[in-house]
Order: structure tokens, then C-alpha cells, then sequence
């Protein structure tokens, strides 16, 4: 008889982490975790179940196939990255200038953003976490990056953050008011940042968004954004 080596039969154990996040679990008031590593074993999930937190963000590079019915798909969320050059440096709208404090404007054209955000589509969000958190997500980026708006008149129709991360540019919130979409209105923005960029010799600024979010893939595509990476969010509540 073939003699079989018990310990190839033996299943490694999981690498999956789960990490408190200490700043989603003060600001929404209940425990929440990041979950790193997920591969969608019976033991991860029952892990999971077990584990203490109310709700847990699952990060994954692939669908999770035959999932529990707890686990909400929140989120496809796709990096984007653009070469400055490629752009085209021409002049700067007068129209655009950079703020320095938040404004009642200033925070609809966030909400308005975040439209397709996990924090926006997941029902189970049911004490206005979406509008505290992009309203607080707003006031924070005038303390760690630069606000840029298009403004004609008294009408604010868009704005942009911008902040430096690990040395590259980066846009957090961007947004054009649903009355001035299609007018070039965002193109100009990005513009804008191209040259600042450029001037100061960066070489690429990257952009988060969400991948049912068509109108906003194609609008960086249009302006010669490349995926840089994908991956998926799940919300496990319990």
C-alpha cells in the first residue's frame, strides 16, 4: 500500500487579518474591522462570524463565489493613474482658483460625489453615515490637501482635492454639480492639476473610483487615465 505523509494533507492555516479601524469605529459609534488576506474558506468565514465586530470591511482581489447572505458587495474599487504629459498643458481657466475653508456648496458637490460610494449604496447604513462621512471626509481634505473650484459667478459648479501621497499626487473627492456635467467643465479641472503638476515636475496623478460608476470610468478614460489596480469590498454585518 502507497504510504501517504499525513502532514501534505494538512491545510494551511489562514493568513487573513482582522484589523480594527479605529477611526470608522469612533466616528459610526459600533466596532469595525478591515479584513486583509480573505481567500473565502469555511474557516475565514466562521471566523469572521464569530469575531466580535458589528461590521467588517472584506478586501478581496477576486468575487467571492457562494458568499453568506451577510455579505454585501459594496464596492469595485479602481485606481486610475495618468501620465502628466500626457496632457494637455495649456492655459489656466480663470475660472478655477484653489479655497482654503469648507462652504454649504462645498459640501453638496461632495455628497454628490459620492453617489456611488459603498457608504451611499449599502442599505444597512441608516443613520445618515454617508452624509457625516463625506461631510467630515471634506472638512479634513482643507487640512491635508488643496481644494481647487470652478466657480462662474455665484454658482460653484465643481470642485477638486488634491493631496501628495507616498510622493505621488493624488485626487480624493472630485466632483462637477449635475446641472454643468457634459460642458468640459471636469476636463478643465484635471487640466488645472496638470499644470500645476507639471510646473512642479511631477510625473502622474492617480484617482479612486467606483467601477459602476460608468460616467466617471469613461470621463478618465477620456482624459487618458490607465487601471492601475481593482479589487472588491465586501460589507459583512452582524
Amino acid at each position: 500500500m502507497l504510504k501517504v505523509d499525513h502532514c501534505t494533507l494538512l491545510m494551511k492555516p489562514s493568513d487573513m487579518k482582522l484589523i480594527r479601524l479605529d477611526w470608522d469605529s469612533d466616528f459610526f459609534g459600533y466596532e469595525v474591522a478591515k479584513v486583509i488576506d480573505f481567500t473565502g474558506s469555511n474557516e475565514e468565514m466562521n471566523a469572521i462570524q464569530k469575531s466580535s465586530f458589528k461590521l467588517l470591511y472584506v478586501f478581496t482581489q477576486e468575487l467571492i463565489l457562494n458568499v453568506p447572505t451577510n455579505y454585501f458587495l459594496a464596492d469595485e474599487k479602481v485606481v486610475l493613474k495618468m501620465k502628466v504629459a500626457d496632457q494637455n498643458l495649456g492655459s489656466i481657466k480663470p475660472e478655477i482658483k484653489e479655497v482654503f475653508e469648507p462652504t454649504p456648496e462645498l459640501f453638496q458637490l461632495a455628497l454628490q460625489s459620492g453617489v456611488y460610494s459603498r457608504f451611499n449604496v449599502d442599505a444597512h447604513f441608516v443613520n445618515n453615515e454617508f452624509e457625516r462621512l463625506y461631510k467630515q471626509w471634506m472638512i479634513n481634505s482643507f487640512k491635508k490637501a488643496r481644494v481647487f473650484v470652478y466657480q462662474e459667478g455665484d454658482s460653484m459648479l465643481a470642485f477638486t482635492t488634491l493631496e501628495i501621497k507616498n510622493g505621488i499626487p493624488d485626487i480624493g473627492l472630485i466632483a462637477v454639480d449635475e446641472n454643468a456635467r457634459g460642458k468640459g467643465v471636469g476636463s478643465a479641472l484635471l487640466n488645472y492639476l496638470n499644470v500645476l503638476l507639471a510646473r512642479d515636475k511631477f510625473q502622474e496623478l492617480t484617482v479612486t473610483t467606483q467601477g459602476k460608476n460608468l460616467n466617471a470610468m469613461a470621463f478618465y478614460k477620456k482624459n487618458k487615465f490607465e487601471i492601475l489596480n481593482r479589487n472588491f469590498i465586501y460589507h459583512v454585518w452582524k
